[in-house]
């Protein structure tokens, strides 16, 4: 005859020995679309994560209905997300969330204001983290007079009321010749990113510091971010589209202003790199088996 006793301490000894069979379980994993696009973009991302995981529950985010809504204004955007996040139950414990292209930036403000569900690991594929100053690479090669009308013009329209409410990309088009026009007029950027003082910077950098993982990928065959580095942090310095500033020489990041310091320090910011064009990092399998699937076993305790 067996006694409780006894089933009892086998029982802990197990839980002990083995405690990913009884405290732990994969995170649901969460997709977020990019601009000119929509669900269906990330389809071959949930194959990826599929066929690796296959009994992990994948979520693909739809930001509205087809491709005309990733054009609208990211704060539109961002309440879809988190109108989708919260209504299912499944998330309840928290997630992975992949994010691609501007995506990303609708994930990441989801999780510096309202991060419920709470998102455990951040993974962001060719975001524009610090903003876009220029084209496409295929609309400059053609059209080389677009960059007078940038340097000059662009910071008056595309900071703009009717841009800065209704067009997405205008909300994070960050001027570095026109640095203080960005600061004051630019309704997205320099609010997620704590470059100007307001009432929740402090809760942005709290919940980027609850992150157990960041992981930031460029492409170095990027041809629609523009600065590239943008996808890692990095951007023109202030005053000159000369050079470029990688983030860990920044002044931002040295303050520390939204926790990458503090996520660098304690090792989870991650930078990575692929070797595919903006519009596959999705279909990549290099990006996803290098860049993507260490971090998706990630376990929390129920």
């Amino acid at each position: 005859m067996v006694h409780h006793k006894n089933i009892s301490t086998i029982f802990i000894l197990f839980c002990l020995l083995f405690p990913c069979y009884i405290t732990t379980k994969n995170l649901p994993i969460v997709l977020v679309h990019g601009i000119f696009s929509n669900k269906h973009a990330m389809r071959p991302a949930k194959k990826f994560i599929k066929q690796h995981l296959p009994d992990v529950y994948v979520k693909i985010i739809k930001l509205g209905k087809g491709i005309i809504p990733s054009l609208c204004n990211m704060y539109d955007q961002v309440l879809w997300l988190k109108k989708e996040m919260e209504s299912d139950p499944r998330l309840q414990d928290g997630c992975i969330m992949i994010s691609h292209s501007q995506g990303g930036l609708v994930a990441r403000y989801f999780i510096e204001k309202y991060n419920n569900p709470r998102v455990h690991i951040y993974i962001a594929w060719g975001t524009p983290e610090s903003g876009i100053f220029g084209y496409p690479s295929f609309i400059d090669q053609q059209f080389e007079w677009l960059r007078t009308i940038q340097y000059r013009f662009s910071h008056h329209i595309l900071y703009s009321w009717p841009f800065q409410r209704m067009v997405s990309f205008a909300g994070y088009w960050k001027d570095p010749l026109h640095y203080e026009a960005y600061l004051q007029k630019c309704q997205f950027l320099p609010y997620i990113n704590n470059e100007i003082d307001h009432a929740d910077a402090q809760t942005f950098k709290d919940n980027i510091c609850s992150l157990a993982h960041m992981i930031l990928v460029q492409s170095t065959k990027e041809e629609v971010v523009d600065p590239a580095i943008s996808s890692h942090f990095g951007f023109y310095p202030i005053g000159s589209v000369d050079s470029l500033e990688n983030l860990f020489d920044s002044q931002w990041y040295k303050e520390d202003k939204l926790g990458l310091k503090t996520l660098a320090e304690s090792g989870r910011l991650h930078l990575k790199w692929a070797h595919c064009l903006h519009t596959d990092y999705q279909e990549d399998e290099y990006n996803f088996v290098e860049n993507t699937l260490p971090y998706l076993s990630y376990e929390v305790s129920p």
